[in-house]
């Protein structure tokens, strides 16, 4: 069973206090921890987000900070990384969401919801990748080791499953590069 001790952290966090979030942090752990199917648990976060996706398409970010923050604590156990990114493919094959009143596909900077996975690589590299410098990290550069171990592990493991990396694959590595770049 995969560690829990992210999510508790993640609830704790004044950013995620909304319902939708909180059921995000518990539909992802209930997935990382193998306890429902990663298509169920998309299932449910696409019939959670999309009424939302009508009047502030900018909340399906919150899915994917949870999933960087679950990848940093628990993705290094390859399983889990397994699990995270079916639930992710599932997500994608959910279909286009179209809003109710325009009757037209729902957008995030140009990206439809859920088909191409709406701002996901950027997240991955900006919150996922995130690697801080020397003198913002208490215990120094190694202190971010495991979590940059567990969004790697996931990131290799989802660039394998999927039929179009190059997207993800690109920022993953600028994200690495620009680490190295502030040491």
């Amino acid at each position: 069973m995969a560690d829990s001790t992210w999510a508790q952290e993640a609830r704790e966090d004044n950013w995620v206090q909304e319902q939708h979030a909180q059921e995000t942090i518990n539909i992802m752990q209930s997935v990382s921890e193998g306890q429902i199917d990663p298509t169920i648990g998309a299932y449910e976060i696409c019939s959670l987000y999309e009424p939302l996706l009508n009047t502030d398409p900018e909340v399906l970010l919150n899915i994917w900070v949870v999933l960087c923050r679950a990848t940093k604590a628990i993705g290094r156990d390859e399983d889990v990384s397994h699990r995270l990114g079916h639930f992710v493919f599932a997500i994608e094959q959910a279909g286009e969401v179209v809003n109710t009143d325009l009757r037209t596909a729902i957008k995030l900077n140009g990206q439809t919801a859920w088909t191409e996975l709406p701002e996901l690589s950027i997240t991955f590299r900006i919150y996922g990748m995130e690697i801080r410098a020397h003198d913002e990290c208490q215990g120094g550069w190694t202190e971010q080791g495991p979590g940059l171990l567990g969004v790697t592990t996931f990131g290799a493991v989802f660039l394998e499953q999927t039929r179009k990396p190059s997207i993800m694959a690109f920022l993953t590595s600028s994200a690495l590069i620009s680490g190295l770049e502030i040491s």
